[in-house]
């Protein structure tokens, strides 16, 4: 019995003595600039006769598929709160892909198959309200911009070899 009080009267003694303990620092803030940037694999289509026809392309081989490209955002947080960051930036994706026949194919007119290339470009500015510190926080995103997709086939190749031979 004498055991369980002298720990007990211990266990209170070190509880009332003891101080809170201030081992890990404040979180970051959110920081000021953030960029961020990724590869993309877009995937163009491939099986539609309508986009062969719209584009005056000779056969559906022409259609570049799937290609490569690239996404870079760029953020500012310029209002730093208590409870939440404003952060204003823009986003920019970029995506090509090229195709070359094989030499000497021929469309189904009997004229031979021109490379082709397939651009995308999106470009978009962006409002966020950011919500956390900079060891993890979550975000609130919103931004309308533009993109444009492009495809054509190459027919300099033909003016370059009219012209050299």
């Amino acid at each position: 019995m004498h055991v369980r009080a002298f720990a007990a009267s211990l266990a209170v003694v070190f509880v009332a003595l003891s101080v809170p303990a201030f081992a890990q620092d404040p979180p970051p803030p959110i920081p000021w600039v953030v960029v961020d940037l990724h590869g993309t694999i877009p995937r163009f289509p491939t099986d539609s006769q309508e986009l062969v026809d719209s584009r005056n392309l000779k056969s559906l081989a022409q259609l570049p598929g799937t290609g490569l490209g690239l996404q870079i955002g760029l953020h500012i947080y310029p209002v730093h709160t208590r409870f939440v960051t404003v952060g204003l930036g823009g986003e920019l994706a970029i995506g090509r892909s090229r195709q070359t026949p094989p030499a000497g194919a021929l469309g189904s007119d009997g004229n031979q198959l021109l490379p082709a290339e397939e651009r995308i470009t999106s470009l978009s500015p962006q409002l966020s309200l950011n919500f956390g510190n900079g060891s993890g926080w979550s975000y609130l995103s919103g931004g309308l911009g533009q993109t444009t997709w492009f495809l054509a086939a190459d027919d300099l190749g033909s003016i370059r070899r009219t012209a050299t031979g």
